[in-house]
């Protein structure tokens, strides 16, 4: 229930909040990747247990979404691959998400180009889904190309089912369920005894596969650049985070692929490195154990609530780094829908109101400084488009690292803390924000896409947590 909650229902709202009818969100949208997420969950419980044309020796093995849309007044439409039966075949779904009052929904799920023969999912080799934009009535298009063929997607109706949503929790209780669920991790992570059970109760499932993936499926970002919620993770809990994720990611790089049974791959040393780093990881969230899925709990983060709550330490605000190109104005392939074409004096932009919207919210937790190749010009070109009144501005001397722009951003910022969001960081700025005393965020985003919703709850979340820290003359 609370995994519905989290990847299918909260996320369905919250594309209702945002999005017009008719209008689609990008597939990296954080909101349409847990909804892909939740989906996959769905089509492995429900849907083989539902459908009778589903075949009883088959699972599903992760979904990647490639259209995600309001299609009604409280309708988010869904279409994606699924894995199946952790091979290269995938078959299309169609889900689509009603909310019908404020506690219920009804999700209808759709098949596409089910078997002929046996009437249940196609297994499709090196399938691809082509969105086509919607007609203002808010109807789906999407054709499948599937080797030299694009055809259009013949779906089945597989399912309808109603689900129940709870009260919205808080972020603070979701974090905290995904603690709980990273503990879960580890438990097996760290036990050879219990993945040989998990192996046992479900042959069908292939165990090194889920446990390299798994991790992914709850910590999405690399904890070592991203600021986790102090009030839910102790610094101890992060760190042991880090060092855990360190050792995941160097077992990816070097078992073999594919990865051979269970039985084999424990025998690996590559494995029982990532068996011990579990171990450890686990041995640290133990102390404390898992925290309620219903309500806040808060922990004693002496240093945290000092600086977040005490009325004898006034807040400075953190910095936060703007740029223009891949940010605020996406290229490559036109401008996305929302976007607008504007001439500004002798500039030409290409903005968007809800940029807008979002960096005036921002502003009341952040100083914002543009950070662009633009340099003054974003004043006189940006800044009033987007109502944001002249801001501070970092002159650049191009570095020599890869991230070229991180000399003159490290002079900058001085002790400050700050979030700087461009499509241009790499290590070497990761590991500069990983090295600082001050609260530091780095969020790269796609060129293409620029500044998402996700992001700025990312933002708005380190702003909340970050301790407030005078610069140094």
């Amino acid at each position: 229930m609370h995994q519905r909650n989290t990847y299918l229902l909260e996320q369905a709202s919250a594309l209702l909040d945002e999005l017009d009818i008719g209008e689609a969100a990008q597939p990296e949208h954080h909101s349409c990747e847990l909804l892909g997420t939740g989906i996959e969950g769905l089509l492995r419980g429900e849907l083989r247990q539902r459908w009778n044309e589903w075949p009883p020796e088959s699972t599903t093995d992760g979904s990647t979404v490639y259209l995600c849309f309001r299609s009604a007044r409280h309708t988010i439409s869904v279409i994606g691959l699924t894995h199946i039966d952790f091979t290269s075949n995938t078959f299309p779904f169609r889900v689509e998400l009603t909310r019908s009052t404020p506690q219920e929904w009804t999700a209808t799920v759709f098949i596409g180009q089910v078997d002929k023969v046996t009437g249940g999912p196609p297994r499709l080799t090196g399938a691809v889904i082509i969105p086509e934009h919607s007609d203002a009535a808010g109807q789906v298009e999407a054709t499948l190309l599937a080797g030299r063929h694009q055809t259009p997607i013949d779906w089945t109706l597989a399912m309808t089912l109603t689900l129940k949503s709870r009260d919205t929790p808080s972020r603070h209780v979701v974090e905290q369920r995904v603690r709980n669920r990273i503990v879960e991790y580890l438990e097996l992570a760290s036990s050879f005894e219990a993945q040989l059970e998990y192996q046992r109760n479900a042959p069908i499932a292939y165990v090194p596969s889920e446990l390299i993936n798994q991790w992914e499926d709850w910590v999405h970002t690399d904890p070592r650049t991203v600021d986790w919620y102090p009030d839910v993770y102790s610094s101890d809990e992060i760190a042991a985070m880090k060092r855990f994720h360190a050792a995941w990611e160097a077992t990816a790089d070097s078992i073999p692929n594919p990865l051979p049974p269970i039985e084999q791959v424990q025998l690996l040393p590559e494995w029982n490195n990532l068996r011990r780093a579990a171990e450890q990881a686990l041995s640290v969230f133990l102390i404390r154990g898992t925290m309620s899925n219903d309500h806040v709990e808060l922990i004693d983060r002496p240093d945290i609530h000092e600086a977040l709550h005490s009325s004898s330490n006034p807040a400075t605000k953190p910095l936060l780094l703007l740029d223009i190109d891949g940010v605020l104005s996406p290229f490559g392939g036109g401008p996305p829908p929302g976007f607008k074409r504007e001439t500004v004096g002798s500039y030409e932009v290409i903005w968007s109101p809800q940029h807008r919207d979002w960096l005036l919210q921002l502003s009341q937790s952040f100083q914002l400084v543009w950070a662009t190749t633009w340099e003054h010009s974003a004043n006189e070109a940006m800044s009033p488009i987007l109502q944001l009144g002249q801001l501070s501005v970092i002159e650049f001397d191009r570095g020599t690292g890869d991230t070229w722009k991180l000399p003159s951003v490290q002079e900058f910022v001085g002790n400050r803390p700050a979030a700087w969001i461009d499509d241009d960081l790499y290590l070497d700025a990761h590991e500069w924000a990983r090295q600082r005393d001050a609260p530091t965020l780095l969020i790269r985003t796609s060129s293409s896409v620029g500044l998402t919703k996700a992001h700025v709850d990312q933002l708005q979340t380190f702003a909340d947590h970050s301790r407030s820290t005078r610069p140094t003359p």
